[in-house]
């Protein structure tokens, strides 16, 4: 099969490749081999005419071209039609998108000449924003690293509307863009080998790898050749933080052990046992703290010191949030004060629905909604507390005392 001869295309200044190979491209390659700005740079320079075609998993992008130019572009991908694109932007609506598909399938028309007949879009915007939408198309084909793609050597259907779109400028704007991406890309990953390093001394060894301690063996090797690919050093060489490579060889490092300790049973059992014997001695610490706080927290009320007991209340919950006492203080302080009535309505019904039947919470709730002149929902919440509790003088009393103002 015959190849691309390599192009000289400078990235950095764009300029026209020079001294472009004559060879015939591939009926299919990989862009591992030939990058896309080599192909279409190709493309231009021959000033082919024809299909190209971009395949990446089940997605396929076309590009048709014209004696080197592009004159249009499709996408099999729903993100990148015209329809969507064009509701995205707003300049038409969905409604309008659903009728010309109606009549798209009665004529056979594409869809910018149906919205144009139906009077949607005027042929000057649609003109405007199938450019876009190609250029749109054929920029997000330069982040495409490992799919394939062909050429066909084919006069393209007049079926729809043909642009003429300079080759080379698209070629530019398409590799800044690429450039911007990758920066994005690697500002991200910078983020997260940063959080993997500054942590690492207290993730495990399924954090790292990312997977459950119930993953099965083929789980973990899975997740181990993902992640030793991800982190390995040598590929992230040209990272803009020089700092990163020696943090990446600690978290190679880091993965390779939990590898080894993970995919061995005898191993894996020793590990897992302690890891579980440290968390709950982490569980219990954490437990006993909370409690600690709670006291501070009730005796700051009773002080009269609401601001300095809220927060104390909220580190216990923090540390223990499955403690519906807890909440039910919290709740109790905030009601104190008039605007933080709405948090202490949030907190007792976080304690509600931990401790759905204790008639302390439901009538504290109540006395909320008492307080903030919302008396159905309070008649209705002491009324709840009788149905299964139909000796509770204190929820009979409150309700007795609403009936009585509505007399």
């Amino acid at each position: 099969m015959k190849e691309i001869t390599a192009i000289s295309i400078d990235e950095n200044s764009c300029r026209e490749p020079k001294n472009l190979g004559r060879n015939n491209i591939p009926i299919k390659e990989n862009l591992k081999n030939f990058s896309l700005y080599q192909v279409l740079a190709y493309l231009n320079e021959q000033k082919k005419t024809g299909i190209l075609t971009v395949e990446e998993g089940d997605v396929k992008k076309c590009v048709f071209i014209e004696d080197g130019d592009v004159i249009f572009a499709s996408s099999s991908k729903k993100e990148d039609r015209l329809g969507r694109m064009l509701v995205k932007s707003g300049k038409i609506t969905s409604e309008q998108i659903a009728e010309s598909l109606r009549l798209m399938r009665q004529t056979g028309k594409r869809q910018g000449i149906s919205l144009v007949e139906l009077g949607h879009i005027t042929p000057k915007d649609l003109f405007c924003e199938l450019t876009n939408h190609v250029k749109a198309i054929i920029f997000s084909l330069f982040l495409i690293e490992e799919g394939t793609f062909s050429f066909l050597k084919i006069t393209p259907s007049p079926e729809f509307v043909k642009l003429k779109i300079n080759m080379e400028s698209l070629i530019c704007e398409g590799i800044d863009k690429k450039k911007v991406k990758k920066r994005e890309k690697d500002n991200l990953f910078i983020q997260k080998v940063n959080y993997f390093y500054e942590k690492i001394s207290s993730l495990s060894y399924y954090d790292i790898l990312e997977v459950d301690m119930k993953a099965s063996h083929d789980e973990i090797e899975k997740a181990y050749l993902k992640m030793s690919k991800h982190y390995y050093p040598d590929k992230h060489y040209d990272l803009p933080d020089s700092s990163v490579e020696d943090k990446l060889i600690v978290i190679s490092n880091f993965i390779n052990m939990g590898y080894l300790k993970l995919s061995n049973k005898i191993k894996r059992s020793i590990y897992d046992t302690d890891l579980l014997r440290k968390a709950l001695e982490t569980s219990e610490n954490y437990i006993t703290k909370a409690y600690e706080q709670f006291k501070k927290g009730v005796k700051e009320t009773g002080k009269g010191n609401f601001g300095d007991a809220i927060k104390f209340f909220h580190w216990a919950i923090r540390a223990n949030p499955m403690n519906a006492k807890y909440w039910a203080h919290l709740s109790l302080t905030l009601s104190k004060t008039v605007r933080r009535r709405k948090e202490a309505e949030r907190a007792i019904l976080q304690a509600i629905e931990l401790e759905p039947y204790n008639a302390e919470y439901h009538l504290h709730l109540g006395k909320i909604y008492n307080k903030v002149n919302m008396k159905k929902r309070a008649v209705h919440q002491f009324k709840n507390i009788l149905t299964w509790d139909p000796t509770n003088k204190k929820a009979q009393k409150e309700l007795d005392k609403l009936r009585e103002k509505r007399r």
